[in-house]
């Protein structure tokens, strides 16, 4: 049989061997893989970034979905500079334009996080 060394080199040598293999399922020209999407329906969780102008989906106005969690989202085109590159306390909230990031739940098929109270060593409260 093969001893730790000859396997530990061969496993090494296939490595190495398998950045260099050409892939038909990936691209250099940063263009897109519909092979790689699944069906929305089929998602847990849904990153959304939701625009005045969005044809798709608005998956946050779908029944049985919900929004979890929400993030501003810097739109460049919308805003000045310097403004936009140079956070400025007050007037970059202010002066700036943003659209929403939105981490949206399917409820059919994941249950909601409840936050539980906490006692003073950080173990839930019997309450």
């Amino acid at each position: 049989g093969m001893g730790a060394d000859e396997k530990l080199s061969l496993m090494i040598r296939q490595t190495l061997t398998a950045t260099r293999a050409e892939r038909t399922d990936f691209n250099d020209a940063n263009k897109e893989q519909p092979s790689r999407y699944v069906h929305w329906e089929a998602c847990n969780y849904i990153v959304d970034l939701a625009l005045p102008s969005q044809a798709e989906h608005r998956y946050d106005q779908i029944v049985g979905y919900d929004v979890v969690h929400r993030e501003p989202f810097l739109d460049l085109g919308g805003s000045r500079f310097p403004l936009k590159t140079f956070y400025v306390p007050v007037l970059s909230d202010y002066l700036n334009s943003f659209h929403t990031y939105m981490l949206i739940r399917n409820t059919r098929s994941v249950e909601p996080v409840t936050s539980r109270r906490r006692g003073s060593r950080g173990q839930p409260s019997s309450s």
